[in-house]
C-alpha cells in the first residue's frame, strides 16, 4: 500500500511525464498557469467549490512532494506549481503578470538562500536540507504575491 502510495505520489510531484523533459522543472510548474485559468473560471461559477479544490490542491501537491522527498528519480515539480500558484493569490491573470510572477518566482528562489546564508552564518541548504526545496518554493510563491500586490496598488 505504501508503495503504491508513493507511486502516485511520485507522478503528481513530478506533474507526470512533465518533470522528466528537458528543462523539467521551468516547463513542468508552467502547469500552474492552465489550473489557475481553471480555477478562475469555476470560482466566477461556484466559488466556494472553487476554493476547497484548491485547498485540496494545495494540500495534495504538498504531500506529494514530501512522501517523495529524497528520492533522487522524481523530479521534483509539484512544489513550483504551488509556489506559483501562491503568487497568484489576488492577482489577475494577464499575461504580463503571469510573465512577471514566472521570473520573479524563479529569481526569489535563486536569491532567498543566498541573502539567508549572508546573514543567519550558515549554509541554509545545510541546516533544513530537503527541506528547503519547498520552502524556498512557498516563500518565493509568497514573496512574489507581495511583490506583485505592492506593484498593482502603487499603479492605480
Amino acid at each position: 500500500m505504501i508503495e503504491l502510495l508513493k507511486k502516485y505520489a511520485a507522478l503528481i510531484a513530478s506533474c507526470g511525464p512533465a518533470g522528466y523533459w528537458p528543462l523539467g522543472m521551468f516547463i513542468g510548474s508552467l502547469v500552474a498557469y492552465p489550473l489557475l485559468w481553471f480555477f478562475t473560471l469555476l470560482g466566477s461559477v461556484a466559488p466556494v467549490l472553487a476554493g476547497w479544490l484548491v485547498v485540496l490542491l494545495l494540500v495534495v501537491g504538498i504531500g506529494s512532494v514530501l512522501l517523495v522527498l529524497g528520492d533522487q528519480q522524481v523530479p521534483l515539480v509539484a512544489d513550483k506549481v504551488v509556489g506559483l500558484m501562491l503568487a497568484h493569490v489576488a492577482i489577475p491573470l494577464t499575461f504580463k503578470l503571469m510573465v512577471l510572477s514566472y521570473l520573479g518566482f524563479y529569481g526569489v528562489r535563486w536569491v532567498a538562500p543566498l541573502i539567508i546564508s549572508r546573514f543567519v552564518h550558515c549554509d541554509i541548504h545545510e541546516k533544513l536540507g530537503l527541506w528547503c526545496v519547498l520552502i524556498s518554493s512557498l516563500v518565493a510563491g509568497v514573496v512574489v504575491n507581495l511583490l506583485l500586490q505592492a506593484a498593482l496598488w502603487v499603479g492605480r
